[in-house]
């Protein structure tokens, strides 16, 4: 038989501790995640790829919720969540920890939704028309005439 086992925030107990003291636990859980977090990315970097699924596991649901707010494109989010990952995954490397992974990870996903958008952009603008010398000149005379 197995013991039911309750973490502290988990008992009773917790709810009825001083609000200070539920907010240092808190804290304290925040900085075990953290902490884990850096484990993983660390882990990711040395190349073990089930810590980098954990990493995306983690962070999947907001990337795809900013993908599909920034390009209101339901078709295209799991396509641009997918660039975004494998840049995530070329660019691990060089992951520093000046800023918090999930910092670099929105940079990542709002730097390719504008690129997204910009050739969605190029796209739809018809593209310059190239004149022939003889073109050229032809409406060269023309505005010669109309003058």
């Amino acid at each position: 038989m197995h013991a039911l086992r309750l973490t502290w925030m988990e008992s009773p107990f917790w709810a009825m501790a001083s609000a200070d003291e539920r907010e240092k636990d808190l804290r304290r859980e925040h900085v075990r995640a953290d902490g884990e977090e850096r484990g993983l990315i660390t882990c990711a970097q040395g190349g073990d790829h089930d810590a980098f699924e954990q990493l995306l596991r983690r962070h999947q649901r907001r990337v795809f919720s900013l993908i599909g707010h920034l390009l209101r494109q339901p078709a295209q989010v799991e396509d641009i969540a997918q660039q975004v990952f494998l840049k995530v995954y070329l660019a691990l490397p060089r992951f520093d920890f000046r800023s918090a992974f999930s910092t670099w990870l929105y940079r990542i996903v709002v730097n390719e939704c504008y690129d997204q958008l910009r050739r969605q952009r190029a796209k739809k603008s018809p593209p310059m028309a190239e004149l022939t010398v003889e073109e050229l000149a032809g409406l060269e005379q023309l505005g010669e005439s109309a003058t």
